[in-house]
């Protein structure tokens, strides 16, 4: 029996190949184990399982524990009825190997149930930009006045 990556792979060599072969593509579904996609199809009657243990060392070897916020966001993402996005510094690409891209750690958030990824420093842009715009309406001439606070730097720097 053939794995989903097999099949994957299968099918992108066909599509990909300058040679048509006349195989419809229905006939590359043949040796394939539909089970494996049974769980996209069919995803409430299998539930969420987190292999938490190969993620983190055991607290007795490092001290290291998995925080009770982690299995309280897994557990909310299962049931979740609203979008849910995971909020990342900008730093995040320095945490992870030079392999490893914005768009692989994107679809891994996806992959654990999160609509998107959203790095946080967007927010600090888009603050700056409406402070920026309202310091524009408002200030006119040199004795017009406002107070505004920003810890962005670039605002301090304006």
């Amino acid at each position: 029996m053939e794995t989903f990556k097999d099949l994957h792979k299968k099918i992108q060599e066909a599509s990909l190949s300058d040679q048509d072969n006349g195989t419809p593509v229905k006939d590359l579904f043949e040796d394939f184990d539909k089970s494996q996609l049974n769980c996209l199809f069919t995803p409430d009657i299998h539930p969420v399982f987190w292999n938490l243990e190969a993620c983190v060392t055991k607290a007795t070897d490092s001290g290291v524990k998995i925080s009770k916020d982690v299995q309280a966001c897994m557990e909310s993402l299962h049931g979740k009825k609203k979008l849910a996005y995971a909020l990342i510094a900008p730093a995040f690409i320095g945490q992870f190997s030079d392999e490893v891209t914005p768009g692989m750690l994107r679809n891994a958030f996806k992959q654990m149930g999160f609509d998107g990824m959203v790095e946080v420093a967007v927010f600090a842009d888009i603050l700056t930009l409406k402070e920026a715009l309202e310091f524009d309406q408002n200030i006119n001439s040199e004795s017009d006045y406002q107070l505004t606070s920003c810890c962005c730097p670039m605002w301090i720097a304006m």
